[in-house]
């Protein structure tokens, strides 16, 4: 005796009958696919600049497209005396910044991640509320108020200046981010700590910190690469070319004169190269990370 598999009244397949539609095997097809393009949509821009900062002068202008040349490292012979000064500004404001963020950025979303009594949510409700508007302001309207305000304190012209200026911009988002890996983290803990005896600063850092270090790591991570190309206010608090970010001397290469192809691109490869080094050191816990922000 043969068995037929039930269906629905009106000769409709039941879910027993219904087709499979994308298996594993073609699932895994589309990703591999997937995969190839953004590796080729990455990977073909990164080979165009290196490939043009490898080459004179005269075979950028002839043939800018070309592969085949012979490769020289006049272009950054050329940018190296004015490079590294400026990728130490760089380094300066990025790292000068992400400390602060982090430094203040950390309590405040664990406050805003607790939700002691009904106010206390309410105001948690407005503060994001306020975080989420002040993500949505210009950095360009925020650069005469800061300008004036760092003036009067004679901050104007000093990386420290453009450190607090870039870290007011950045804590909105970096306690957006922060929020959701210390609302993961089980209020137990806390009391457990408490309970055997731990003080709330010892309780904060031995305990709440390390259960989010991914988060920790992840709003460093990005923001010391955003604090990185900072150009708005590394120009415009900055009066002197020498103390200029690398971003603002990637720019000079661009003229009413003509563009300086090969200094830019080779400028633009050691500006590159730090921030890569930087993910690929912390690439296990930003995609952690990130994955948590995602799925809270």
């Amino acid at each position: 005796m043969t068995l037929v598999p039930a269906s629905r009244p009106g000769g409709r397949p039941g879910p027993r009958n219904r087709p499979v539609v994308g298996g594993p095997h073609q699932r895994d097809r589309v990703g591999a696919v997937g995969r190839v393009v953004l590796l080729v949509g990455y990977l073909v821009p990164v080979l165009m600049l290196l490939a043009t900062s490898l080459k004179s002068r005269s075979e950028v202008l002839s043939n800018p497209s070309g592969l085949l040349f012979s490769p020289t490292l006049d272009s950054y012979r050329a940018v190296l005396a004015d490079a590294v000064p400026a990728l130490l500004n760089s380094a300066q404001i990025a790292a000068g910044t992400t400390l602060l963020t982090v430094l203040l950025a950390v309590p405040a979303a664990y406050g805003l991640a607790r939700r002691r009594t009904r106010a206390w949510s309410r105001a948690t409700a407005v503060f994001l509320g306020i975080m989420i508007v002040l993500q949505m302001v210009p950095q360009p309207m925020s650069v005469i108020p800061l300008y004036s305000l760092l003036a009067d304190v004679h901050l104007t012209n000093t990386i420290f200046g453009v450190v607090l200026a870039t870290t007011a911009l950045q804590i909105p988002f970096a306690v957006l981010l922060l929020r959701p890996f210390f609302l993961s983290v089980p209020p137990e803990l806390e009391e457990a700590a408490l309970v055997d005896g731990a003080s709330l600063p010892r309780m904060f850092f031995s305990v709440i910190v390390p259960m989010a270090r991914n988060g920790v790591v992840t709003v460093a991570v990005m923001v010391f690469m955003i604090s990185w190309g900072e150009f708005i206010y590394g120009t415009t608090l900055l009066t002197t070319p020498e103390g200029y970010p690398i971003s603002a001397l990637l720019a000079q290469q661009i003229s009413l004169y003509g563009t300086e192809w090969g200094r830019l691109m080779a400028l633009a490869a050691l500006a590159t190269l730090p921030i890569l080094v930087i993910f690929l050191v912390s690439q296990r816990r930003l995609t952690a990370g990130l994955l948590t922000g995602a799925l809270k």
